[in-house]
């Protein structure tokens, strides 16, 4: 039976199963009844005369009473209810059943309720109090309701999580769709997550706390005209105008770098990304003032007394032998003074460091500058050359030349070390993948090393090899790409393996429930344990052969788990280099010359990625398959024999 009764005649039943309530919705959805009524009946039953208990609707009870309180209704609201007729355990029961199995609206079809209204003008904070709930979550909701069509249908279709879709909504739908084709090459949507979502856009994004954001400051940028976006789904946010940023940093950084010409240097470099354009053959080092060379004299001679003065020193000599050495590892971390006559003839690099500071680096000397060979000898000059003009060879004297390294390019780039050994992680990431697939390649790579290192009466663990006999770390040390395409699909390949054997089971029950697994999961635990052990190296650097001819016998696409983008190679080259891979590729490197670094990284990003970029289309088809010196693997020679069938050998 359904009734209006007075608000004042219904109390609360004890067996009303909702006990714990957030007093911030009970707020919102009496602003949604204040604005559109009670829209569902209460379910109560008799409780006296003229009394009424709530069994179904405590949260809307509530709301009723808080709207009371505050005067916006009269104590005798009449409030639809059903009346049931229903004892203690029916109640119980009932409020049970009603609680539970109440579902709310999908996410889809709630931002589509939401964007419906948005869009007949009606503004979130209406839309909140209308459905009672908070303002953020229907922000969060219309935001979802901008994702790209096929993140909205995948998300429609219980293919990707929320919060995966969630991930999404900080870049435009262009950028959406962009990375959600990248990423659905590479992964399975079902296991996409979140954080491999914003790992993919970050190259496209900068954060607030990004070091030019701290550089140029979030006053200044926005006074300029620029915008920031917050993640709605995460706690951080993001400039809208990277363009703008960079030129506020650059004219920050040029009017920092006036200052510093001031003082008399020869030349000096900025960049916001990147090392000095010029090249640099040495440095000089500031030798300490004068004032602290005496200091430093001083202290040193008041150590040596102490020290010579007892064997046992006391309390109050000790505690000046710690203030004297503390004061002189001071002196050592302070900066020195550069001689007006070196600073005539060096210059400074100035950049941003990852806190948003200006780093320096002073005393750089050119290749054009080098001193001259009378200079540094003291002697005269042979033949018809003045010996200021003589220039020292650096055949003479090996100071004056950088060391060279290996992963020289054709172009005379030389790789830095430390992307020389991220490079060598992730084509091994790759290689690991190919040989985990793999299994008859796998075990001839494993056995051959196990005979050869026998047969040679030669240690396991210390002899040359392509393999070590404990599991290889593969994770780029400078890069903070950790989660790599290849280092997924491996973590997926895994989970793929039969590990059943293992569980529950001391050593002994192991290996005998390993030996009763069929053949092929044995070939296959045997790969991929095989290829944890694959020690990481370049194509040229010193290496094993067996290492380059399972990485062409296993047919390793590096292209297909590795692409290099601003993050992970461009930003960490020169210009030089840039455009000589642009020649490489047949692209016209002179259109390109004038730019900045950062404007040549972002170009090399975009054609490398499939994104547009102002390069020829053959220079786009040669960068699909382009790769850094020392990442390939050439193809395997032609097997000179064929194993013998076991069949026919016997």
């Amino acid at each position: 039976m359904t009734k209006s009764i007075p608000l004042d005649k219904l109390v609360l039943a004890e067996c009303n199963v909702r006990k714990t309530v957030d007093a911030a919705t009970i707020g919102e959805l009496a602003e949604s009844i204040a604005a559109h009524g009670v829209l569902q009946n209460l379910g109560v039953r008799t409780a006296g005369k003229n009394r009424f208990e709530v069994i179904i609707g405590g949260r809307r009870f509530r709301a009723l009473r808080k709207l009371a309180d505050e005067g916006r209704i009269d104590t005798g609201f009449a409030v639809p209810c059903s009346v049931l007729q229903l004892d203690e355990a029916g109640a119980q029961e009932l409020g049970i059943t009603e609680n539970v199995m109440r579902e709310a609206l999908p996410p889809v079809e709630e931002f589509q309720a939401f964007a419906a209204l948005a869009a007949a003008g009606v503004a979130a904070e209406d839309i909140a109090r209308r459905f009672g709930v908070e303002v953020r979550h229907v922000r969060r909701r219309m935001k979802l309701g901008q994702l790209a069509q096929p993140i909205r249908e995948a998300l429609r279709e219980g293919r990707i999580t929320l919060s995966v879709a969630a991930a999404f909504t900080i870049a435009d739908a262009e950028r959406q769709v962009s990375v959600w084709t990248e990423l659905a090459d590479r992964y399975d949507p079902r296991n996409l997550t979140d954080w491999t979502v914003r790992n993919a856009l970050n190259r496209y994004l900068t954060r607030v706390g990004d070091r030019l954001c701290r550089f140029v400051g979030e006053d200044a940028y926005l006074a300029a005209g620029g915008r920031i976006t917050e993640d709605l789904f995460d706690d951080h946010r993001y400039v809208d105008d990277r363009a703008l940023l960079e030129r506020l940093a650059a004219e920050k950084l040029q009017a920092v770098a006036e200052a510093w010409r001031r003082r008399g240097w020869k030349w000096v470099e900025t960049s916001l990304d990147g090392g000095p354009a010029v090249e640099i053959v040495d440095r000089e080092d500031a030798p300490p003032s004068a004032e602290l060379l005496e200091e430093q004299t001083s202290i040193e001679a008041r150590i040596e007394a102490l020290e010579a003065g007892s064997d046992q020193p006391g309390e109050d000599e000790e505690g000046e032998l710690d203030r004297l050495y503390a004061r002189l590892d001071e002196i050592a971390a302070m900066p020195g003074e550069f001689a007006p006559e070196t600073m005539a003839r060096t210059g400074v690099f100035l950049a941003i460091d990852l806190e948003g500071s200006v780093d320096s680096e002073c005393g750089l000397i050119r290749r054009e500058d080098r001193p001259t060979k009378a200079a540094i000898s003291g002697g005269d000059a042979d033949g018809d050359t003045a010996a200021g003009e003589r220039i020292l060879d650096p055949a003479d004297d090996a100071e004056f030349e950088p060391v060279a390294a290996q992963g020289e390019t054709e172009a005379g780039w030389r790789m830095p070390q430390t992307l020389q050994a991220d490079i060598a992680a992730w084509r091994t990431q790759v290689l690991q993948l190919a040989i985990a697939e793999q299994p008859e390649i796998a075990y001839d790579l494993l056995v051959f090393r196990l005979v050869t290192a026998i047969s040679r009466r030669a240690s396991l663990v210390c002899s040359p090899s392509p393999l070590d006999l404990v599991p290889q770390p593969t994770r780029p040390e400078s890069s903070r790409q950790d989660m790599t395409p290849a280092k997924q699909a491996l973590a997926e390949h895994e989970q793929t393996l039969a590990w059943s054997w293992l569980e529950d089971a001391g050593d002994d029950d192991a290996f005998v429930r390993f030996r009763a697994l069929p053949r092929a999961d044995k070939d296959r635990l045997m790969a991929w344990a095989t290829a944890q052990l694959l020690r990481p190296q370049t194509s040229d650097h010193p290496r094993t052969r067996e290492f380059e001819l399972a990485g062409g016998m296993a047919g390793t696409d590096v292209r297909k788990y590795w692409t290099p983008d601003a993050a992970n190679y461009w930003g960490r080259t020169t210009r030089a280099h840039m455009l000589a891979v642009l020649d490489e590729l047949g692209g016209n490197s002179r259109l390109h010359a004038p730019l900045r670094k950062d404007a040549l990284v972002a170009i090399m990003d975009r054609l490398f990625n499939g994104a547009d970029a102002v390069v020829s289309q053959a220079a786009k088809d040669a960068a699909r398959s382009w790769l850094p010196v020392g990442m390939a693997f050439t193809a395997a020679p032609a097997a000179t024999a064929e194993p013998a069938d076991d069949a026919a050998a016997a």
